[in-house]
């Protein structure tokens, strides 16, 4: 992963790691002060509810991305490699179409939340419901990515 392609690439790894420390801080700075000072902070489950929701949705995308999403390929082992290589095509399709709807609704969802606010910090709830469309987009290009490898693999041009 070389070049600008390798460094766009990183951009949501970058973010999910950020987002892996910042509900970790929160959520202990939470429990300490609510356990050890006995002075806990009104909006740190508020606060790490956003950044949650975006982990969530980010590492379901980069999951994809990496071909780690839970399978069980009981049937496809059993299958000849032609057959193995056209579903793989055919799942690939499966998940752009599926995050296609998931991206759809996932925006329909955040315009709808633009105007709901958290109760305590006033945010935007849109800043909550933004993270699926955000992950589904980002699973559509993994998911075609990914078939088109697989595609180019059934016609015999190659991996990459």
């Amino acid at each position: 992963m070389n070049g600008w392609r390798g460094r766009i690439g990183l951009v949501p790894e970058l973010v999910a790691g950020g987002l892996v420390i910042a509900v970790t801080v929160l959520v202990l700075l939470a429990v300490v002060l609510r356990y050890v000072f006995n002075d806990p902070l009104s909006w740190s489950e508020e606060a790490s509810r956003i950044p949650f929701m975006w982990l969530g949705f980010l590492g379901a995308a980069l999951a994809l991305r990496r071909g780690k999403h839970l399978g069980v390929p009981v049937l496809l082992n059993r299958m000849g490699s032609g057959t193995q290589a056209a579903l793989r095509v055919f799942s690939a399709l499966l998940a752009v179409a599926i995050s296609g709807v998931l991206l759809v609704q996932g925006l329909r969802n955040a315009r709808l939340a633009l105007l709901q606010r958290l109760p305590l910090s006033e945010l935007s709830m849109g800043w909550l419901y933004s993270a699926v469309p955000v992950a589904a987009a980002l699973m559509v290009v993994y998911a075609a990515a990914e078939g088109w490898r697989r595609w180019r693999e059934v016609r015999g041009g190659g991996g990459r």
